[in-house]
């Protein structure tokens, strides 16, 4: 099983609670709340490549939807 697989399986397994229904944009809470939830499992290797990836696409998330209000505002801005 690659690594990739193998961290989707552990952020399946141990982090997917900490985000679902929750704020998307409390990033920082979801992350304080994987991280110390994986105290047992350790903080290394599958468990922080998942840890990563959920975080990084909470913060995409964050800059894209910026980025598409920013843009519907310049085009409302453009016919004003």
């Amino acid at each position: 099983m690659g690594g990739g697989r193998a961290a989707a399986i552990a952020a399946e397994d141990l982090l997917v609670q900490h985000v679902l229904g929750r704020d998307p944009r409390a990033v920082e809470a979801i992350w304080e709340s994987m991280y110390w939830s994986t105290l047992i499992q350790g903080r290394a290797g599958l468990v922080m490549n998942g840890m990563s990836a959920i975080d990084i696409a909470l913060w995409d998330r964050i800059v894209t939807h910026r980025e598409a209000k920013s843009m519907i505002f310049q085009q409302d801005s453009m016919f004003s």
